[in-house]
């Protein structure tokens, strides 16, 4: 049973936020994550438990059913949902929240395992480690650039093999 749950939006990033600190949430149950996925279009579910290390902890289930490290998005949705300024733990680093308003902002891993001009099938990109990995591309149109098509390829291509890489698209104004 869970006994808290509420559809939260970030910059885009829709998930399903579960409050799991009085009812274990089912982890192992991809099939039901993937279900209650397609059923919402949330791209993930996110859910806030306790912690021994900070004040919160969150894990992240993408819609495929798989566990994410964070998701800078996510992390702010959580603090919203749970109304905290303070620190949530994610697989790999604790993070500082704060609200002001309507206004989350919570820190960040530094960046590492940066990669400046990459090239994979005729795509320029700079690669980088936030918590989970991004690869960034510089286009000339965002309204016009294929992301739809593009994105997926590249997020699942061997080369990022094996748990795959977030697609940022850039354009400079």
């Amino acid at each position: 049973m869970i006994s808290l749950a509420a559809k939260y939006s970030g910059c885009g990033n829709d998930f399903l936020v579960v409050d799991g600190r009085n009812h274990p949430f089912p982890y192992g149950d991809k099939a039901s994550i993937v279900y209650l996925c397609h059923r919402l279009q949330s791209d993930g579910i996110l859910v806030l438990e306790d912690s021994e290390k900070a004040d919160y902890r969150m894990r992240l289930f993408n819609a495929d059913g798989s566990e994410a490290d964070m998701c800078g998005n996510g992390l702010r949705c959580l603090a919203a949902f749970a109304n905290i300024c303070g620190t949530i733990e994610t697989n790999h680093y604790i993070h500082q929240t704060n609200i002001d308003g309507n206004f989350v902002t919570t820190t960040m891993a530094p960046a590492h395992s940066i990669h400046w001009n990459q090239t994979l099938e005729g795509h320029t990109f700079h690669q980088l480690n936030t918590g989970v990995p991004h690869i960034v591309l510089f286009v000339d149109d965002i309204d016009t650039f294929p992301l739809d098509n593009i994105g997926p390829h590249l997020r699942h291509h061997d080369h990022f093999s094996p748990e795959g890489t977030n697609v940022n698209i850039v354009h400079i104004q």
